[in-house]
């Protein structure tokens, strides 16, 4: 049977990386590769990796150049690279693992899949612990849900997501990359975006995307506050600049409210962002708004200029 799916690891830690590995040698269907791409890790995986080679079809390569601590969405490309000639991969962190029947219940859905020319495909999740204990409720979504309501349960009504709970297309991943963001921070939530064109994401609840919070990786609580604080900064700037036509009036009122509250919380307010933002508060909040919008803008930025 020609495999349809590859697991691609971008590898680093290896505190974890055995119950990652377990966690696919347990699958109820096996028609998957996996591929591990090792960024220069002072951490040797091989002992692991041959423990693990009877159960699983594993390509394995060591990368002599750390591009992680550069740029980690370049680390996933050149991990990706490794495919040969699967349609749909998994990006799956060295400390995540997948329910038993994750693989499966992805076959069990194909023709579905197929039968409306979906792309992103994603599953419930769960937080762990350093010592796999679930921290979280399970996080589960409508079978069929727009990418609008998506993104608004994700930014703005308390969901998760995490790159690991996420099937995607090659053919979308090579049309549209991942973006280039420091710390790989949100280029997820662009890619679902982008990889879906916009259309509607596919949930398998039946199976669960298990994410890893720990000292060790990049989600943990209070780590790099200021960069990832930045990082979403951005992440919205494109949002607004690039797609905000494509989201319905209540959920663009929203993300143009996130965007001015993250541009005053990192003193970013110029009147370059109010030339580029008042014709929007205009079209989606009306004159009264976008003069309320104007004076707070004076008063946080444009006054210091």
């Amino acid at each position: 049977m020609e495999h349809k799916i590859a697991v691609v690891i971008p590898f680093y830690k290896i505190a974890f990386f055995e119950e990652c590995l377990s966690s696919l040698a347990s699958q109820s269907n096996k028609n998957f590769n996996v591929y591990i791409g090792n960024d220069a890790s002072n951490e040797d995986p091989n002992r692991i990796i041959e423990k693990f080679e009877r159960a699983l079809n594993i390509s394995y390569k060591r990368f002599e150049i750390n591009l992680g601590q550069k740029s980690l969405t370049k680390q996933w490309e050149r991990c990706l690279a490794l495919i040969e000639k699967e349609e749909w991969f998994i990006l799956l962190g060295d400390d995540d693992y997948l329910s038993d029947n994750y693989v499966q219940k992805f076959y069990a859905n194909i023709n579905l899949i197929k039968k409306y020319g979906l792309k992103v495909v994603r599953y419930a999740s769960q937080e762990i612990n350093e010592k796999g204990e679930v921290i979280s409720k399970r996080f589960e979504h409508p079978v069929f849900q727009t990418f609008n309501d998506a993104f608004s349960m994700r930014f703005f009504e308390g969901s998760r997501s995490s790159l690991s709970e996420y099937i995607f297309s090659v053919e979308q991943y090579k049309k549209y990359g991942f973006r280039d963001l420091p710390l790989a921070w949100h280029a997820d939530d662009l890619a679902w975006l982008e990889y879906s064109e916009f259309g509607d994401i596919f949930t398998i609840n039946k199976a669960t995307a298990f994410f890893r919070i720990s000292t060790l990786n990049i989600s943990r609580p209070n780590y790099l506050l200021e960069e990832k604080a930045n990082t979403q900064y951005c992440f919205f700037e494109i949002i607004v600049k690039e797609y905000l036509n494509k989201f319905d009036r209540n959920t663009a009122r929203k993300i143009l409210k996130r965007f001015e509250l993250l541009t005053y919380n990192l003193n970013k307010a110029s009147f370059k962002f109010w030339k580029f933002n008042i014709l929007y508060f205009l079209k989606y909040f009306g004159l009264f708004e976008s003069v309320k919008f104007s004076r707070r803008v004076f008063l946080k930025g444009i006054k210091n200029e």
